[in-house]
């Protein structure tokens, strides 16, 4: 009884096209995520001298 309910679930997710493309959203959103934080990741070393750099000249001149 319960393999049956469960059959007729997968197979109704599989005919609903809208299922699709919630995954396709959610594919994207989870790539968009890693990729953004692998960038961001990469960047800290010069942000963080560019920054420090910005406060030395804001101290000399202030």
């Amino acid at each position: 009884m319960r393999t049956a309910l469960f059959t007729q679930n997968i197979v109704l997710l599989m005919k609903d096209e809208r299922a699709g493309t919630h995954i396709e959203y959610a594919l994207i959103g989870g790539f968009t995520g890693v990729l953004l934080m692998g960038g961001l990741l990469s960047l800290e070393g010069g942000l963080s001298t560019f920054y420090n750099g910005l406060a030395g000249l804001l101290d000399s001149v202030l």
